[in-house]
């Protein structure tokens, strides 16, 4: 529900406030639903790589994957806004030693992480989003 909250007031405000949650730096995603077609926007914590955005699907250590996580896998084709900037983006979830590092820096942050790492049987899936050419 928070980021549900905090999801409307980023928009509203134009990304002048509400881009810092914790330790981390926030973007709205938004995807395709595999299902409906239709625009589905989601507010997650983001770490800066040098050739995007990497974002991690914790959903809080539940038993599945996010919904913005499947919507990626089906459609990698999103936007992205970061404050004020919206960036068209291909995203590509990562695995092995790039996704074991992504995800030790998103633990290394924030506990929470390691957390949900634990509550969970399921790897958490890590996604980096690189910037399309307009």
């Amino acid at each position: 529900m928070l980021w549900r909250l905090h999801r409307n007031v980023y928009g509203r405000l134009g990304g002048r406030v509400g881009t810092l949650v914790g330790s981390f730096p926030v973007l709205l995603l938004t995807t395709t639903g595999r299902k409906t077609g239709l625009p589905r926007t989601v507010t997650l914590n983001f770490i800066d790589l040098d050739e995007g955005v990497a974002v991690i699907g914790s959903y809080a250590g539940e038993p599945r994957d996010p919904s913005w996580a499947l919507n990626v896998r089906a459609n990698p084709t999103v936007t992205v806004r970061i404050g004020r900037d919206v960036i068209a983006a291909v995203g590509r979830e990562v695995f092995g030693r790039e996704r074991d590092r992504i995800a030790g820096t998103f633990e290394d942050r924030d506990r929470s992480y390691t957390r949900y790492r634990e509550r969970t049987r399921r790897a958490l899936p890590v996604f980096v989003f690189e910037a399309t050419e307009s």
